[in-house]
């Protein structure tokens, strides 16, 4: 269950780290790890990494494996 700070985050166009993870078809760890290199950005809400969805996009088309 999410909180309600991060539901309303994803009202607002944010995406988590595993939801990028399941759009792009990589592993969760894969998505940690390029938060955790600068490579996306993203704040911190409690436990869960939000990233925009601007950023959210980029990453997606950069690396996603499913289509």
């Amino acid at each position: 269950m999410l909180s309600k700070a991060v539901e309303n985050a994803q009202k607002r166009g944010y995406a988590t780290a595993n939801d990028i993870a399941v759009r792009s078809g990589v592993h969760r760890t894969t998505v940690a790890l390029a938060i955790r290199q600068g490579k996306l950005k993203s704040r911190k809400v409690g436990n869960v990494f939000l990233v925009s969805s601007r950023d959210a996009a980029a990453f997606i088309a950069k690396y996603r494996l499913t289509e």
